[in-house]
């Protein structure tokens, strides 16, 4: 995916979905890859096995950037906590 998207060149991208664990970060690789700056926001903590690993990880939307990044704020929506 990092290679598809170094050819559109893109100066931000928007991405949801992204896990971050202690060794896993999938739009940090993908930040780093890009030459991008990461804002990255988590939305629920869950216990997931990854590569056979039980990991305590957090889920959650990024905001890939080319921009110098001045600030970051979060405003939480309500949602179940269960989900």
């Amino acid at each position: 995916m990092s290679s598809q998207l170094e050819e559109l060149c893109p100066d931000i991208l928007c991405l949801q979905e992204c896990l971050k664990a202690d060794v896993y970060d999938t739009s940090g690789f993908l930040a780093e890859k890009l030459g991008m700056e990461v804002l990255f926001v988590p939305s629920r903590k869950k216990v997931r096995v990854v590569e056979g690993k039980t990991l305590a990880s957090y889920s959650g939307l990024s905001i890939l950037t080319r921009c110098d990044v001045e600030g970051q704020w979060l405003h939480r929506l309500p949602g179940v906590e269960q989900d």
